[in-house]
């Protein structure tokens, strides 16, 4: 009976690693209030694995709410939950608008913030562009905190009263944070204007002037003095901190994500996906897709990228040449907006929708199934190699139960986590459904400091059995 067993367990294995690669759990939903996800933001902090990610909620007309419509969450990545940071700097302008032309009859109205880039080294500061008024005469600002919100300071320079939106780039370079990068025309001429700070936002001077430029401001983070931004038709780079810039091929692209671990960039264009493994210098076209709205690579392997469309989260493992639906059970909107994918995540990526926002992962990817026999018990081993550097094996066994598996056909939901020295979760590197079993799942710790980790087995008990399981162990790694 056993060995029946046996092959029955290793037939459903087969069935479910090609029907179900993928499950996801919701960590935000705001399919109820009107007003939806319009904005992804996700920064990669100098130090640690996890980013910090950002959303931006829409705007619900005619009314609206002054207190919620175009506000900024942020991820709080130990608990799941969001809260508003920097203290409302990243809220919406609100005024009264009287000017017949826009607004008849005459209303408060909503002008969400157009660009925001916290510093990726100071939770406290950060630069952001919104419309300033409402009205006929409506123009843009930029503004910055330095406090976490508490003070902000218009910079008048960037800003005006009649012209709309005007400023077509922001960023902050992410090893010195009191160097930032604005873009903002000159008033009156066809020229645009990178300006650059070398003291936090205090004073601001122009490093390039040309007439082609039209959107974004980006560094690249593996090379600092090389920054890009979208001119008319394609990229423009500059390899000497913005002094002057030159065409590079590409695209005018929405969204760039670097690599850390080689030269890899990534670009989004109208017309799909662009490549270049030299650090801009040089672009290939390797997707030609219009519908695609957003982009993300892996931290640790250029070959993983993720894009979203209308139609769900799409994955290619050989560097863009091809692709396949990773997840499309988003639910009520399939519409994927920003893509984040973390170090030392796995499979794992953080996913916005239109709608709601969910923890994504493909089933038995990273985990290999090691054994045809079914265990008799639950069990945790010791990590191998222990002390370790950078990566780790950590292995667990799963028994047959009641109702689950070749019996009832299902798995039960584990959780393999890592925790640090203080007891707090750093990445998880299982979450999901799996069949009874004797597992093997690696742990990438290149991303964090030599110490004492944890990692610890949860497998939620089976409504039949009523059997679950609980262990932690220590391990240490040594760089």
């Amino acid at each position: 009976m056993k060995t029946l067993y046996s092959v029955l367990i290793l037939l459903l294995f087969f069935v479910t690693n090609i029907f179900s690669q993928y499950g996801f759990q919701k960590i935000y939903s705001d399919d109820t209030s009107g007003k939806g996800v319009i904005t992804m933001n996700s920064i990669k902090m100098s130090t640690g694995g996890l980013k910090h990610i950002y959303i931006q909620r829409g705007v619900s007309f005619p009314d609206g709410n002054p207190n919620t419509s175009g506000q900024y969450l942020k991820l709080n990545r130990q608990n799941n939950s969001w809260y508003e940071p920097l203290n409302g700097f990243a809220k919406a302008n609100w005024c009264f608008c009287f000017c017949t032309f826009t607004c008849n009859p005459p209303r408060y109205v909503c002008n969400r913030v157009l660009l925001f880039v916290p510093s990726p080294l100071d939770t406290q500061y950060a630069i952001k562009n919104l419309m300033g008024n409402c009205g006929c005469d409506a123009g843009d600002k930029v503004t910055y905190t330095v406090n976490n919100g508490m003070n902000s300071s218009d910079l008048t320079q960037f800003s005006n009263d009649f012209a709309g939106h005007m400023c077509f780039g922001i960023d902050i370079d992410p090893v010195n944070d009191a160097i930032a990068y604005v873009g903002y025309p000159i008033m009156g001429t066809s020229y645009k204007v990178i300006y650059k700070t070398t003291n936090k936002g205090s004073a601001w001077v122009p490093v390039d002037t040309n007439s082609q430029f039209f959107r974004y401001i980006k560094i690249n983070p593996l090379k600092r003095t090389n920054i890009f931004c979208g001119a008319s038709g394609q990229t423009m780079l500059s390899t000497n901190s913005g002094v002057d810039f030159f065409p590079v091929g590409g695209q005018n692209f929405n969204e760039m994500k670097f690599c850390y671990s080689d030269s890899t960039i990534y670009g989004l264009a109208f017309n799909g996906v662009y490549k270049s493994t030299n650090h801009g210098l040089n672009w290939t076209h390797v997707w030609t897709n219009n519908t695609l709205r957003c982009i993300e690579v892996s931290p640790e392997n250029s070959d993983i990228v993720y894009v979203g469309n209308p139609s769900g989260l799409y994955r290619s493992t050989n560097g863009g040449l091809n692709w396949v639906l990773y997840n499309d059970h988003f639910s009520p909107s399939k519409n994927v907006l920003g893509i984040s994918k973390d170090v030392s995540s796995g499979d794992t990526v953080i996913v916005a929708t239109t709608d709601a926002v969910y923890k994504v992962w493909g089933s038995f990817v990273g985990i290999t199934n090691i054994t045809n026999e079914i265990p008799e018990t639950f069990s945790l081993s010791q990590n191998y190699p222990n002390p370790f550097n950078p990566v780790t094996k950590i292995k667990f066994s799963i028994p047959l139960l009641r109702g689950v598996g070749a019996e009832g056909g299902r798995g039960v939901l584990t959780q393999l986590s890592i925790y640090d020295a203080l007891g707090k979760e750093i990445t998880v590197l299982i979450n999901q459904q799996l069949q009874p079993g004797t597992y093997e799942a690696d742990w990438d710790a290149s991303a964090y400091p030599s110490g004492v980790y944890y990692y610890k087995l949860e497998v939620s008990p089976s409504t039949s059995s009523g059997r679950g399981f609980l262990e932690t162990k220590k391990m240490v790694l040594i760089k």
